[in-house]
This record gives structure tokens, sequence and C-alpha cells, in this order.
């Protein structure tokens, strides 16, 4: 959208000419945050455009499979006022794929006043999530194990002398 205007002058004659281009905030917005590593998608619902909102409204976050299939689903609870309100969507038992994402603002019985939705990707996990690569009680060479004797620590092989030792021995 944009906004066109003239000036002319007094004979009709135009003086000045100039379109602004801008864009209308929608009174219900949804802010959608992934947190793939720990397993949820972050929500906030915000109503605070949305003009005499009912009592009983609260947001739904779907997430649909092909065919509309709910895969997974949240509700916020009834919204106070027009506020700000934010969900957790549990993804961590959901397979990677290809999905949309709906979030609604809905009043008792179901009846839908506002709805978006976007395409979501539940992404493969990291081949490096929850392995045991490089997880040992042994220091791997060329590094020395460390070692303290009452008054030295060994670094390397290089030992470093304290009046009083400042580790605890075990």
């Amino acid at each position: 959208m944009s906004l066109k205007f003239d000036a002319t002058g007094a004979s009709g004659e135009v003086l000045y000419r100039q379109e602004i281009p801008f864009r209308a905030m929608p009174a219900f917005r949804v802010d959608i945050k992934p947190v793939y590593l720990q397993g949820f998608v972050a929500v906030e619902f915000d109503v605070a455009g949305v003009p005499e909102l009912p009592a009983d409204a609260e947001g739904r976050v779907q997430l649909l499979a092909e065919g509309e299939h709910v895969v997974a689903e949240t509700t916020s609870g009834r919204f106070l006022k027009a506020e700000r309100k934010s969900v957790r969507l549990n993804i961590a038992e959901v397979d990677p794929g290809d999905y949309t994402l709906r979030a609604a603002l809905e009043v008792a019985g179901g009846a839908e006043l506002a709805s978006m939705s976007t395409p979501f990707q539940v992404p493969e996990p990291p081949i490096w999530l929850n392995n045991q690569l490089g997880i040992s009680d042994r220091v791997p060479p060329p590094w020395t194990d460390l070692s303290a004797t009452d008054r030295e620590i060994h670094v390397w092989g290089a030992p470093t002398r304290w009046a009083m030792c400042p580790c605890r021995r075990r």
C-alpha cells in the first residue's frame, strides 16, 4: 500500500508529487521462535491491537502435517486484557519434515476471530547431538594429566611451587 499526494498551484499545475509506501500492522500478531535443540517453538501472541477483545479469547497454536492432521498443539489460556502472552509448543517428539504452523485467536466453542499460517520445517537433528565423541576421563595426547603434591602443581610436566597449595587434595 502507499499514500499518494500532490501539491498543486492556483492554476492546477502539480508543484510537488509524492508517494509514501507503508504497511499496515495487523491487529492480531504472532511471533514465532523455534528452539530446535530444546524441542520447542516459542510463540508470542500480541492482541493489543484487537478491538473489543472478548473475555473468553485464547490463543491456539497447531503444527499441521499434510492433510491438516494436527501433530502438536497448545493453547495460551484466556487473555486477561489486550496483552502479549507466550506459549511453548512441544516439538521434541515430532518427526523431521515440512509442516504448517497455525496460530489462531479463538473464543469459547472454537469460533475463530483471527488466524495466521506459515510453512514450518522441523530439521533433522545435528549428527553431533547426544553423541559421546570426545567425552572421556582421559587426557588426550600430546597433553598430560594435571598432578599435584602438597606444594606443587604439575602442568605439562612443569612444576609450579606454592607456599601453600591453592587446590584441595582428594
